[in-house]
């Protein structure tokens, strides 16, 4: 098997590389030339067919805004992976100011039942002296069951895990979004990216986008996520940003 993975905006020729997960020899990767974006016509074509659609380096030029952010993030896993609670975390003052007066820290659960669980968070949005959305939370978990293998995700979203669903709810959804951001402002070089939001409305002849049901990935090297599913109901597809590193996605129609 041979695996192709174009990423490098420099190289000149293809390099190849072997393709190592928890330990597994899975094939190699030939990086090369960074190829040029897909026209609207190509988009189309692969929107229909059920197809990934790669945009390569359409966020270039915004990530540089976001470099304090970014660079937060990764203390924050750093510090996750550390063992320190992400509650008490929440309560230091980059995140205090960036939470408050919205979202006000209720509970915490530290996922005991979950063998991947790490901690979940729990918030409620408020607007004044009005609650808007309850049961928000924010969850830490390990990508795998491997003990060798150290990548994390945190995942945003609302009321009891796995029964959620942003089509009967989408006011929670939203703020559950919304929590994302001021957890992760870098969040917004995807969902204020004027270029991408115009592409995207096109493509799913949409006026109003919503980027819900969010997911904040850090894969260790050797590692990453487990083969699984993204879309639910209520939503048109699964959007990947990388912001820092390198890593390899395999992305695969649903159907």
């Amino acid at each position: 098997m041979k695996l192709h993975y174009y990423s490098s905006p420099n190289a000149t020729e293809t390099q190849i590389y072997p393709l190592l997960r928890r330990g597994f020899h899975y094939g190699w990767i030939g990086i090369g030339a960074t190829p040029a974006p897909p026209d609207a016509a190509e988009i189309s074509r692969a929107w229909r067919n059920n197809e990934a659609i790669l945009l390569p380096g359409i966020l270039a030029e915004s990530l540089p805004k976001f470099a304090t952010h970014i660079a937060e993030a990764h203390q924050l896993m750093e510090q996750t992976l550390a063992g320190e609670d992400i509650s008490e975390l929440f309560e230091a003052k980059t995140y205090r100011r960036r939470l408050q007066p919205d979202f006000e820290l209720t509970t915490v659960s530290y996922e005991e039942h979950d063998a991947q669980g790490i901690e979940k968070v729990f918030f409620d949005a408020w607007q004044g002296e009005d609650l808007i959305a309850d049961d928000l939370w924010c969850k830490a978990s390990w990508l795998s069951f491997d003990e060798d293998d150290a990548s994390l995700r945190f995942r945003f979203s609302f009321g009891m895990e796995g029964y959620e669903d942003v089509a009967a709810n989408p006011l929670r959804q939203q703020w559950a979004a919304r929590l994302t951001d001021a957890v992760f402002p870098e969040s917004a070089a995807v969902t204020g990216h004027e270029g991408l939001i115009a592409l995207l409305t096109r493509m799913l002849d949409c006026p109003h986008l919503e980027f819900t049901e969010r997911i904040v990935y850090f894969n260790a090297p050797n590692g990453g996520a487990l083969m699984h599913h993204d879309v639910e109901r209520g939503h048109d597809g699964v959007l990947f940003a990388q912001m820092s590193g390198a890593t390899f996605w395999l992305a695969l129609a649903k159907p």
